[in-house]
């Protein structure tokens, strides 16, 4: 809620050696502000693709100032000093210097004076921001620039001599869609900050990973399938050089208000068991690691919940176990059962949308039971194991992993 605040939040947590950004739902009012002593301070809903604030902030960070040094406050540090524009500027202008200090002041007031520059140049080596390539600027609050990229207020130098402000240097107030540059000084400087100043964060660090170019492949369910309503399981192709995933699942295919957010880190699917039965919900899938998090989601699917499980009509049969469940690809699972006594029938696998994958003969006697149940071909996702005989049946679900 303010710069004080955000500075006792970098000094917990910056890492050294480094600039360090933090993007916040407030940064102070601000879009962003640079504290030299500390790190950046980024609002979120100016770090946009369309957005320059990051490109300014890191421009002070490495020392470069606003073309319009001093004029921050208007003429008088704090506001409190009307100006006409049509009148010649004053040769100089104050500023609070505490905000550009390297290190953070509580209990003093530095008021500091800059010299306004010239049109002809004839000082802008010490006035202004100090460089001879940025014309002069007085205009220190935020506007939009015209069609040849300058502002529309007309200002007046302390000659006498009008001109428009420059809209496309990023270290100005001209809106995002006009700036577009720094100067060949700006850019000298800041190398030199780097390099002279600031050397320590030239230490080779192993680039992160770009994500693979396409974005999840949706595998199970598939479109309208039919899911068992407490166990669902969702899976999708794993994506190149991803650490994470978002899944979210809602009623709508806008997921404006996403029933279920959940971030996977260990394997491509996801198991639910808190959906609700009869319902039709729609899921997506985005990628993501440490370095790349503005991929692309997924197409969206939609599945059908329902109660699929837990039939048994064949008389005289108890403990009832399907194990392991879920089930690894490369181990059978084993349907055990006892039975009152024995008969003839068959072991069958079929998808929840009721392909037949399996049909095997089995054999139960009288007492303990135990029967394999083949994983090896079956793709990670949710199945139905059914014991079909003259008797009856007995249906239970895998999950294979």
């Amino acid at each position: 809620n303010s710069v004080l605040e955000g500075a006792q939040m970098m000094f917990a947590n910056n890492i050294e050696n480094s600039i360090n950004t933090y993007f916040g739902s407030d940064t102070a009012g601000n879009c962003g502000y640079n504290l030299p002593y500390a790190g950046v301070a980024m609002s979120k809903s100016c770090s946009n693709a369309n957005n320059n604030t990051w490109a300014h902030e890191i421009g002070h960070n490495l020392t470069i100032q606003h073309p319009f040094l001093g004029w921050e406050g208007g003429v008088s540090h704090d506001g409190s000093v009307t100006h006409n524009y049509s009148d010649p500027a004053p040769p100089f202008v104050t500023y609070d210097y505490t905000y550009f200090k390297d290190t953070l002041i509580l209990d003093t007031l530095i008021i500091d004076t800059a010299l306004v520059e010239f049109v002809d140049g004839s000082n802008c080596h010490i006035a202004g921001d100090g460089f001879c390539d940025t014309s002069p600027d007085y205009l220190g609050f935020r506007w939009n620039c015209n069609n040849d990229a300058q502002s529309a207020q007309l200002q007046t130098d302390p000659a006498g001599v009008q001109f428009r402000s420059d809209g496309t240097l990023t270290m100005g107030y001209a809106n995002d869609a006009c700036q577009s540059r720094f100067t060949p000084e700006q850019i000298a400087a800041m190398r030199a900050n780097l390099y002279e100043e600031k050397a320590s964060y030239l230490y080779n660090q192993q680039a992160g990973l770009a994500l693979g170019s396409n974005p999840p492949a949706l595998d199970f369910p598939l479109d309208d399938e039919q899911v068992q309503f407490d166990q669902a399981l969702l899976s999708w192709a794993p994506v190149e050089n991803a650490a994470h995933y978002l899944v979210q699942i809602g009623l709508t295919s806008n997921f404006s208000s996403a029933l279920v957010t959940e971030y996977v880190t260990d394997s491509p699917e996801l198991l639910l068991n808190t959906l609700a039965n009869n319902r039709t919900y729609y899921w997506r899938v985005r990628a993501f690691n440490n370095y790349a998090f503005c991929s692309s989601p997924s197409a969206f699917r939609k599945f059908k919940t329902a109660q699929l499980t837990g039939l048994n009509t064949i008389a005289g049969l108890r403990g009832i176990s399907l194990y392991p469940n879920p089930a690894l690809a490369h181990a059978p699972a084993v349907l055990e059962f006892e039975a009152a006594q024995g008969f003839a029938g068959h072991l069958q696998i079929y998808t929840p949308a009721g392909q037949l994958l399996h049909s095997s003969p089995a054999a139960a006697q009288a007492g303990l039971n135990r029967l394999e149940v083949e994983t090896a071909t079956l793709p990670p996702g949710l199945y139905f194991i059914r014991l079909q005989s003259p008797a009856g049946q007995l249906a239970e679900r895998l999950t294979v992993r």
